[in-house]
């Protein structure tokens, strides 16, 4: 069992659901959730050519990511020259938190990909394309809108000493600026993207109602720049990583013009982010700020010429090898597949399984794999919750059906499920799924 060959987990099974129903649909159902629909548009037509399986499915992040290190690679080489180019491609296909991305069926890959093509256009001019790609990513994720206003501050700063010139001129200086051509791309953007306006704003609605995520601690940036160099495997070689890149990063220096737009790609989403989930909705999670890690390949690729530098880059991409290899070979996702097998060859397709919600909700796990699940929920309709658009009402039960025995997936506390007039007469475990087994009292 490696990354490409686990079970898909509930946002990978979301998304494998809704990639299979038609194009007007998907648009239809992610409207009510809160995402984009470029995503699952682009996975409906990969999965029409290349099927539903697990390598399948998970061999477009995986070809995205290939992709996103070129990207990468061409940016470095433009800013900071070939060798740097050469380091960075390396120091992006090896980097831990890409790495696992590079193999969920989800859309932070295409995040990644069209984020930094997007300032790989920006810094090259190219305006075409740079409409295109950062269209993309604003069709893609909502957190993309932070590399628009990375672009446009440090624009701003670097127009500072033409406002000084231009001051005593204001309409001159506004009649150049709005023909400028990067402010004719944003326009160009904006109008691409305003029909998706009216479904942003419903589903910020709905986030502002109810979401997930606790409020970030103090030390949760330093954890979110941690696992964007070396990961969050926990092995000792992350330390490693973590100090030859820092000592990297100190040796390199500040490098004026440059640096400044990197840095601001760096840190003003996860700062901004942050501070908001302070005061707001939280929304602070390393996944929606991938837009900012290839900065980090950038950075550690382009110091100047030594060869303690050269040493210090070979012994973080040997490193980054290491914890890959390790990340490969141990997935961390359920076996959901196991599950859904086990009772298909015991009981048949046609078998209920209840899931019962404990602390985690697998309904799109183990309706990918062909399983005949309900949801319980004897208060009524389910609430809003990432992914409710796509459930079937009719797959959710406000009373349970009239059997003797009752077959009830969970995980997480098992001893919170209880059913009231029924009592638990078995289990069986796949790792932390379980398999319940109730008859009516």
């Amino acid at each position: 069992m490696n990354q490409l060959t686990v079970s898909l987990w509930g946002d990978e099974a979301f998304a494998s659901i809704l990639a299979q129903k038609s194009l007007a649909d998907i648009v239809t159902i992610v409207a009510r959730d809160t995402s984009p629909p470029l995503h699952y548009i682009l996975l409906h037509f990969w999965m029409q050519i290349f099927g539903t399986s697990e390598i399948a499915i998970r061999s477009f992040p995986l070809l995205l990511f290939v992709l996103l290190a070129f990207v990468v690679h061409k940016l470095a080489e433009e800013l900071f020259g070939k060798r740097a180019g050469v380091f960075a491609f390396f120091l992006t296909l090896l980097n831990p938190f890409l790495f696992i991305y590079a193999f969920e069926a989800r859309m932070y890959m295409l995040l990644a990909l069209t984020s930094t093509a997007s300032m790989w256009f920006f810094v090259t001019k190219r305006w075409k394309l740079y409409i295109l790609l950062t269209t993309a990513a604003l069709y893609t994720h909502h957190f993309s809108v932070f590399i628009i206003l990375v672009q446009v501050l440090y624009s701003s700063l670097n127009i500072l000493p033409v406002i000084r010139q231009e001051i005593a001129k204001p309409w001159k200086l506004i009649i150049g600026l709005l023909k400028s051509s990067f402010v004719r791309s944003l326009t160009a953007i904006f109008i691409l993207y305003a029909p998706w306006l009216p479904s942003l704003y419903g589903q910020t609605s709905m986030v502002g109602g109810d979401f997930w995520l606790p409020r970030p601690k103090a030390d949760d940036l330093w954890k979110l720049y941690s696992h964007f160099i070396a990961g969050s495997s926990n092995l000792p070689v992350e330390l490693w990583v973590m100090s030859a890149g820092l000592l990297l990063l100190l040796l390199r220096g500040f490098q004026k013009g440059k640096d400044v737009l990197i840095y601001l790609w760096l840190f003003l989403p996860a700062i901004l982010t942050y501070l908001a989930s302070q005061f707001g909705r939280p929304l602070f999670f390393d996944r929606y700020l991938i837009v900012s890690t290839a900065a980090i390949p950038l950075l550690l690729a382009s110091p100047p010429l030594k060869k303690i530098s050269t040493i210090l880059v070979l012994t973080i991409i040997a490193g980054l090898a290491l914890i890959n290899i390790y990340s490969f070979q141990r997935p961390v996702k359920q076996p959901f597949r196991e599950v859904a097998s086990f009772v298909s060859a015991r009981y048949g397709k046609d078998k209920m399984v209840i899931n019962y919600y404990t602390n985690a909700l697998h309904y799109f796990e183990l309706k990918h794999y062909q399983t005949n699940v309900k949801i319980y929920s004897p208060s009524g309709p389910l609430p809003f919750w990432v992914g409710t658009a796509l459930i079937d009402p009719k797959d959710v039960l406000t009373q349970l059906p009239p059997e003797k025995t009752l077959l009830v997936m969970a995980s997480g506390d098992i001893n919170r499920v209880a059913i009231s007039g029924y009592g638990e007469i078995r289990r069986e475990r796949f790792r932390d799924l379980y398999l319940l087994w109730f008859a009516a009292r």
